[in-house]
Protein backbone atom coordinates (compact mmCIF):
# COMPACT_ATOMS: atom_id res chain seq x y z
CA UNK A 1 0.00 0.00 0.00
CA UNK A 2 1.38 3.72 -0.67
CA UNK A 3 0.13 6.69 1.20
CA UNK A 4 -3.18 4.96 2.29
CA UNK A 5 -3.60 3.93 -1.38
CA UNK A 6 -4.03 0.79 -2.61
CA UNK A 7 -2.34 -0.12 -5.68
CA UNK A 8 -4.31 -2.81 -8.35
CA UNK A 9 -3.16 -4.65 -11.27
CA UNK A 10 -5.93 -4.48 -13.87
CA UNK A 11 -4.04 -6.78 -16.06
CA UNK A 12 -2.30 -9.35 -14.91
CA UNK A 13 -2.11 -12.48 -16.44
CA UNK A 14 -1.22 -16.06 -15.46
CA UNK A 15 0.35 -18.58 -17.79
CA UNK A 16 -1.90 -22.03 -17.76
CA UNK A 17 0.52 -24.85 -17.45
CA UNK A 18 -0.40 -27.49 -20.19
CA UNK A 19 -0.74 -30.08 -17.47
CA UNK A 20 -3.47 -27.96 -15.78
CA UNK A 21 -5.72 -29.72 -18.43
CA UNK A 22 -5.88 -32.96 -18.51
CA UNK A 23 -6.74 -32.33 -14.49
CA UNK A 24 -9.71 -30.19 -15.09
CA UNK A 25 -11.11 -31.12 -18.79
CA UNK A 26 -13.84 -33.60 -18.20
CA UNK A 27 -13.08 -36.92 -19.70
CA UNK A 28 -14.79 -36.71 -22.95
CA UNK A 29 -12.64 -33.88 -23.71
CA UNK A 30 -9.04 -34.93 -22.29
CA UNK A 31 -8.25 -35.81 -25.91
CA UNK A 32 -8.34 -32.05 -26.53
CA UNK A 33 -5.91 -30.61 -23.84
CA UNK A 34 -3.06 -28.58 -25.41
CA UNK A 35 0.23 -30.16 -25.54
CA UNK A 36 3.46 -28.30 -24.31
CA UNK A 37 4.46 -27.68 -28.22
CA UNK A 38 1.13 -25.44 -27.90
CA UNK A 39 -0.74 -27.41 -30.07
CA UNK A 40 -4.43 -29.90 -30.20
CA UNK A 41 -3.62 -32.52 -31.90
CA UNK A 42 -0.71 -31.30 -33.89
CA UNK A 43 -2.79 -28.36 -34.55
CA UNK A 44 -1.52 -24.90 -33.31
CA UNK A 45 -3.34 -23.14 -30.86
CA UNK A 46 -2.64 -19.34 -31.69
CA UNK A 47 -2.92 -17.85 -35.17
CA UNK A 48 -1.36 -15.06 -37.01
CA UNK A 49 1.42 -14.78 -34.48
CA UNK A 50 4.62 -14.64 -36.14
CA UNK A 51 7.99 -17.01 -34.90
CA UNK A 52 9.45 -13.69 -34.32
CA UNK A 53 6.69 -11.84 -32.19
CA UNK A 54 6.68 -15.42 -30.78
CA UNK A 55 10.42 -15.65 -29.42
CA UNK A 56 10.56 -12.14 -28.51
CA UNK A 57 7.44 -12.79 -26.34
CA UNK A 58 9.25 -15.66 -24.61
CA UNK A 59 12.42 -14.03 -24.47
CA UNK A 60 10.46 -10.74 -22.26
CA UNK A 61 8.80 -13.28 -20.38
CA UNK A 62 12.09 -14.76 -19.05
CA UNK A 63 13.27 -11.16 -18.45
CA UNK A 64 10.65 -9.64 -16.39
CA UNK A 65 9.09 -13.06 -14.91
CA UNK A 66 12.52 -15.28 -14.62
CA UNK A 67 11.27 -16.11 -11.13
CA UNK A 68 8.20 -17.26 -12.26
CA UNK A 69 9.26 -19.00 -14.90
CA UNK A 70 11.44 -21.34 -12.73
CA UNK A 71 8.36 -22.02 -10.35
CA UNK A 72 6.12 -22.48 -13.27
CA UNK A 73 3.46 -19.44 -12.32
CA UNK A 74 2.58 -20.63 -9.42
CA UNK A 75 0.09 -18.40 -6.99
CA UNK A 76 3.10 -18.07 -4.78
CA UNK A 77 5.44 -16.72 -7.28
CA UNK A 78 2.74 -14.09 -8.37
CA UNK A 79 2.39 -12.94 -5.25
CA UNK A 80 5.91 -12.53 -4.95
CA UNK A 81 6.18 -10.50 -7.87
CA UNK A 82 3.15 -8.56 -6.97
CA UNK A 83 5.08 -8.07 -3.68
CA UNK A 84 8.56 -6.87 -5.60
CA UNK A 85 6.07 -4.34 -7.40
CA UNK A 86 4.20 -2.81 -4.54
CA UNK A 87 1.11 -4.62 -6.17
CA UNK A 88 -1.83 -4.97 -3.61
CA UNK A 89 -4.38 -6.64 -5.87
CA UNK A 90 -3.83 -8.45 -8.71
CA UNK A 91 -6.51 -8.88 -11.67
CA UNK A 92 -5.71 -12.34 -13.13
CA UNK A 93 -6.27 -12.87 -17.00
CA UNK A 94 -5.61 -15.54 -19.16
CA UNK A 95 -3.19 -16.30 -21.45
CA UNK A 96 -2.85 -19.38 -23.39
CA UNK A 97 -6.80 -19.60 -22.91
CA UNK A 98 -7.05 -16.48 -24.41
CA UNK A 99 -5.62 -18.63 -27.51
CA UNK A 100 -7.33 -21.55 -27.35
CA UNK A 101 -10.82 -19.44 -27.35
CA UNK A 102 -9.51 -17.35 -30.54
CA UNK A 103 -9.91 -20.67 -32.65
CA UNK A 104 -12.78 -19.60 -35.15
CA UNK A 105 -13.26 -23.57 -35.94
CA UNK A 106 -13.48 -24.74 -32.56
CA UNK A 107 -16.64 -26.35 -31.71
CA UNK A 108 -18.65 -24.81 -29.20
CA UNK A 109 -18.72 -27.78 -26.79
CA UNK A 110 -15.01 -28.16 -26.67
CA UNK A 111 -15.06 -24.85 -26.49
CA UNK A 112 -16.99 -24.92 -23.64
CA UNK A 113 -14.88 -27.54 -21.78
CA UNK A 114 -12.01 -25.05 -22.16
CA UNK A 115 -14.10 -22.26 -20.47
CA UNK A 116 -15.11 -24.29 -18.11
CA UNK A 117 -11.82 -25.83 -17.05
CA UNK A 118 -10.20 -22.86 -17.16
CA UNK A 119 -12.45 -21.03 -14.84
CA UNK A 120 -12.08 -24.30 -12.26
CA UNK A 121 -8.42 -24.25 -12.55
CA UNK A 122 -7.99 -20.32 -11.79
CA UNK A 123 -10.69 -20.59 -8.78
CA UNK A 124 -8.17 -22.90 -7.13
CA UNK A 125 -5.48 -20.94 -8.18
CA UNK A 126 -6.74 -17.67 -7.00
CA UNK A 127 -7.88 -19.57 -3.98
CA UNK A 128 -4.11 -19.59 -2.45
CA UNK A 129 -4.88 -15.50 -1.79
CA UNK A 130 -8.72 -14.71 -2.99
CA UNK A 131 -8.19 -11.34 -1.40
CA UNK A 132 -5.00 -10.13 -3.71
CA UNK A 133 -5.92 -12.82 -6.41
CA UNK A 134 -8.89 -12.01 -8.66
CA UNK A 135 -9.63 -14.17 -11.00
CA UNK A 136 -10.97 -12.39 -14.47
CA UNK A 137 -13.37 -15.63 -15.90
CA UNK A 138 -13.73 -16.06 -19.40
CA UNK A 139 -17.18 -17.25 -21.43
CA UNK A 140 -17.83 -19.15 -24.54
CA UNK A 141 -18.38 -17.09 -27.34
CA UNK A 142 -19.00 -20.08 -29.17
CA UNK A 143 -22.12 -20.91 -27.87
CA UNK A 144 -24.11 -17.92 -26.91
CA UNK A 145 -26.21 -20.09 -25.23
CA UNK A 146 -23.96 -20.81 -22.33
CA UNK A 147 -22.53 -16.94 -22.14
CA UNK A 148 -25.09 -16.41 -18.71
CA UNK A 149 -24.82 -19.44 -17.00
CA UNK A 150 -21.07 -19.36 -16.96
CA UNK A 151 -21.28 -15.53 -16.08
CA UNK A 152 -23.54 -16.51 -13.34
CA UNK A 153 -21.10 -19.39 -11.89
CA UNK A 154 -17.85 -17.08 -12.28
CA UNK A 155 -19.71 -14.45 -10.25
CA UNK A 156 -20.65 -16.93 -7.61
CA UNK A 157 -16.54 -17.53 -7.38
CA UNK A 158 -16.82 -13.69 -6.40
CA UNK A 159 -15.14 -12.75 -9.28
CA UNK A 160 -16.57 -9.23 -10.91
CA UNK A 161 -15.39 -9.17 -14.58
CA UNK A 162 -14.95 -11.45 -17.59
CA UNK A 163 -12.53 -10.98 -20.40
CA UNK A 164 -14.08 -11.21 -24.34
CA UNK A 165 -11.70 -12.10 -27.17
CA UNK A 166 -12.60 -9.08 -29.42
CA UNK A 167 -12.32 -11.33 -32.75
CA UNK A 168 -15.50 -12.83 -34.44
CA UNK A 169 -16.24 -16.90 -33.72
CA UNK A 170 -18.51 -18.30 -36.03
CA UNK A 171 -21.30 -18.61 -33.25
CA UNK A 172 -23.97 -21.48 -33.28
CA UNK A 173 -27.72 -20.44 -34.39
CA UNK A 174 -29.61 -18.64 -31.75
CA UNK A 175 -32.91 -20.15 -31.41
Amino acid sequence: MLANYRIIDADSHVFEPTEMWPDYLPSEFKAFAPSTDMTIKGEKIYHKISAQVRQIGIQQIMKSHSASVLSRFSPESHLRAMEQMGIDIAYVYPTISLWLLGIDTMEPKIAGAFVHAYNNWLRDYCSYNPQRLQGVGTINLHEPEQMISELRRVAEFGWTAVVLRPNLVKLTSCT
